[in-house]
């Protein structure tokens, strides 16, 4: 069974003994959640059910793993030095290892980091003026109105530009050209 497979072998390369995260998916998985979770729910009962290995497969949150790891007392060691650029290596169809690199985060796309940049910057200003004139009292409701809807706007966007693949300048150029145009 793959997943029964799949866990042994990360369990197999982590320190600690009894307890394994296996993280499904990715920013493009699972666009139907009930879906997702009735075959979830069907592969934890048959990987639960079809084994002979001491495993328990079960949902888990980030808080209930990290309280399980505790309770193993595993001693960690501690890492110096930087974790860039960062590589995963991936086995596919072959023996050989492929590697994909992870690099040029903080030199990637620089114009497009200045704009959100600018963006949150203007965003931060507009609302600490708008919020002196609202404590001044000198704000109508039509005032407060027609700021908080551009505001509403321009904050949805600078949230959006923050997702992990945007502001470290690894999204797809067709990606980030929506961003930009967003801005």
């Amino acid at each position: 069974m793959q997943i029964v497979n799949y866990t042994q072998s990360v369990a197999n390369g982590q320190r600690n003994d009894e307890n394994v995260m296996i993280l499904l998916g990715d920013d493009f998985s699972h666009s139907n959640a009930y879906a997702t979770f009735k075959n979830t729910d069907k592969m934890i009962q048959i990987a639960n059910e079809c084994q002979d290995l001491n495993m328990t497969f079960k949902y888990s949150t980030p808080m209930q793993y990290v309280n399980s790891l505790k309770k193993e007392n595993t001693k960690w060691p501690i890492k110096y030095g930087d974790f860039l650029p960062y590589y995963e290596s991936e086995k596919q169809h072959s023996t050989k290892n492929h590697f994909s690199f992870w690099s040029g985060y903080y030199t990637s796309r620089p114009t497009f980091k200045k704009m959100i940049r600018d963006a949150s910057s203007l965003l931060y200003a507009q609302n600490k003026m708008f919020a002196r004139k609202v404590i001044d009292q000198d704000a109508t409701s039509a005032e407060i109105k027609e700021v908080m809807s551009a505001s509403s706007y321009l904050f949805d966007q600078v949230s959006v530009v923050q997702h992990h693949d945007a502001i470290s300048g690894t999204a797809a150029q067709y990606v980030t050209l929506d961003y930009e145009y967003r801005l």
